[in-house]
């Protein structure tokens, strides 16, 4: 049984690889390979996190870790999929306000969906 500390140190790391897509499989691998899940507790989870609203990748995880370790284990499990998501978001966040200029503004933003709306002007 993985410990609270499991679950967050496997998710990031599965949120890490996972970039960009293919989050269901790393946690397939990453559950079945720990041997924390049989192969039809993994489909039955997986297709529970498919039929619930939201995020397939958070929805995955909050059960995987909800069956493995109660609610608690949801809440880690779910802290370690979305955290270097929201640290990558900070780092951009940070790197365009320290530009000269920082963000654009609103009149610019408006010009650039301009082609989405050709009958307004800026």
């Amino acid at each position: 049984m993985p410990t609270h500390a499991d679950l967050l140190r496997v998710f990031a790391g599965v949120a890490m690889v996972g970039i960009g897509g293919g989050l269901p499989a790393h946690m397939r691998r990453a559950a079945l390979g720990r041997a924390w899940m049989t192969e039809l507790d993994f489909a039955e989870t997986y297709t529970l996190a498919q039929l619930t609203p939201g995020p397939n990748a958070v929805n995955l995880a909050a059960m995987i870790g909800a069956r493995l370790r109660g609610w608690p284990g949801a809440l880690w499990a779910v802290v370690g999929v979305l955290t270097p998501g929201l640290i990558a978001m900070l780092a951009v966040t940070v790197v365009t306000l320290g530009l000269p200029g920082g963000l654009p503004a609103p009149c610019r933003v408006r010009c650039a969906a301009r082609p989405a709306r050709p009958w307004r002007s800026c």
